[in-house]
């Protein structure tokens, strides 16, 4: 999965608007991290954020959008409906010509999904090498018709400083999320080593509009794939890539390249190599306690019908283990929950966009036949009958975020389920022996 920033990458839209989004109930994230407050997203959710922005160019409000995507908006009926929006653009003036290429990017984008065949990714190491780079800040829409002036500045530069250049451009994306307006960019030449000198040391960061010469270190490994530049066959492959990644547990590091493998004044379309350097999703340590437990991450598919589950509910970011203490005072209080089915005990787990970030709800309960003079002090919540995928948590409590962390950063996405609904449940039957090592407690995750 992808955290909240390299998604916005992905998607083309701010941290700060996919946050409001999730506010308003809009586009939520395909999981929390409860210890962190982390937001995660998949590659599967850009269907509904690409709908989402093309519906917010044509002009509908969020709460119109919410209500056209809850009705299933079809990809036929959003195409005619961009159309129209297409024909109206073109004739306001000039200045309105940004947004309607923008417009156009979003449908080609939502024509393409499950149609264009998708790069091949492939796995592989980037070497040291010398670049003269030229650091500068523009909206990344401008860069296709600047870069052919950055680059004869930096060959003018290159030239003045008696450096030959192989021949390869690229550019470094720095900046750690996408920006509408001020993102930070190098544009680059590889230098070959022997213009270099002996003992030229690599240069701090220039600043915008001062080329300076540095060394790239190596990159042991690299997601990489070829696409022509093209704004809506680029944006594919980096869709192919992520969702690639996202499969094989790793996450991007910046900064990240495009080396171009076309000259751009080509008749043909230029091409462009993406390269995304990698890094493990989880610490070592993490990866070393999955890798032993990679068979208790199977899973099985339950449906289980609608319950009401009454109890005491926690709010708030568990920092010291409170919820281990609601439990404490759950098991005090039980007997006093009339018609409860006690074959299992259930920790509701509900992330509630009106609770500050990072923060959740946690009810410790039992489910009822039927529901009937609710105890002071305890709450209800009325879970839909859904399909739940059932992973099982072997042993401590101290292992229990590195299950959490094998569940949603690695057994879902190569599962191939889409998880359905910002909740999920510990169910607790007569197999938990209070964390000892062969304690065992389920988790139940809801899916489509």
């Amino acid at each position: 999965m992808l955290k909240i920033g390299e998604f916005s990458k992905l998607a083309h839209v701010t941290v700060k608007t996919l946050h409001h989004y999730e506010q308003v109930g809009l586009f939520k994230p395909a999981w929390i991290d409860r210890y962190t407050g982390y937001r995660y997203y998949s590659p599967r959710q850009l269907p509904r954020i690409n709908r989402i922005l093309a519906l917010k160019d044509l002009g509908f409000s969020l709460e119109q959008i919410l209500s056209l995507l809850d009705r299933e908006l079809d990809a036929a009926r959003l195409r005619e409906m961009m159309a129209e929006k297409q024909a109206e653009l073109a004739q306001r003036i000039q200045a309105e010509q940004s947004r309607m290429e923008q417009v156009a990017l979003r449908l080609q984008q939502i024509e393409m999904e499950g149609k264009a065949a998708l790069p091949e990714v492939v796995l592989k190491p980037a070497p040291a090498m010398w670049v003269a780079a030229l650091r500068t800040v523009m909206p990344p829409a401008e860069l296709p018709a600047r870069r052919e002036t950055l680059r004869r500045h930096l060959f003018d530069w290159t030239g003045s400083q008696m450096l030959r250049c192989t021949g390869d451009w690229l550019t470094l994306w720095l900046s750690p999320e996408y920006r509408e307006t001020s993102v930070e960019l190098d544009v680059a030449v590889v230098i070959d080593d022997r213009s270099t000198g002996q003992n030229r040391a690599s240069a701090s960061p220039a600043g915008p509009g001062m080329p300076v010469l540095r060394r790239l270190p190596a990159i042991e490994a690299t997601a990489c794939a070829a696409s022509p530049a093209q704004p809506a066959e680029l944006n594919q492959t980096y869709s192919a890539i992520y969702a690639w990644m996202d499969a094989h547990g790793y996450r991007a590091a910046s900064p990240m390249r495009e080396l171009y493998l076309a000259d751009e004044g080509a008749e043909s379309c230029p091409m462009v190599e993406v390269q995304i350097p990698l890094e493990p999703v989880l610490s070592n340590k993490n990866r070393t306690i999955i890798a032993k437990k990679e068979t208790l991450m199977e899973y099985t598919l339950i449906e289980k019908p609608a319950l009401t589950v009454v109890g005491i509910l926690y709010e708030g970011s568990n920092p010291n283990n409170e919820i281990g203490a609601t439990w404490v005072r759950f098991n005090q209080r039980s007997a006093e929950i009339k018609n409860a089915l006690e074959e299992a005990a259930y920790g509701v787990c509900i992330t509630r966009p009106d609770l500050p970030q990072g923060a959740f709800e946690y009810l410790c309960g039992f489910a009822v036949s039927k529901l009937e003079d609710v105890p002071a002090g305890m709450v209800v919540r009325n879970l839909p009958a859904t399909r739940y995928a059932a992973f099982k948590h072997v042993g401590p409590l101290e292992s229990l975020r590195a299950t959490y962390n094998a569940i949603y950063q690695q057994a879902m996405p190569k599962s191939g389920l889409e998880i359905n609904g910002m909740f999920d449940m510990e169910v607790y039957t007569d197999e938990f022996k209070d964390f000892a090592p062969d304690s065992v407690f389920y988790i139940y995750v809801p899916v489509k």
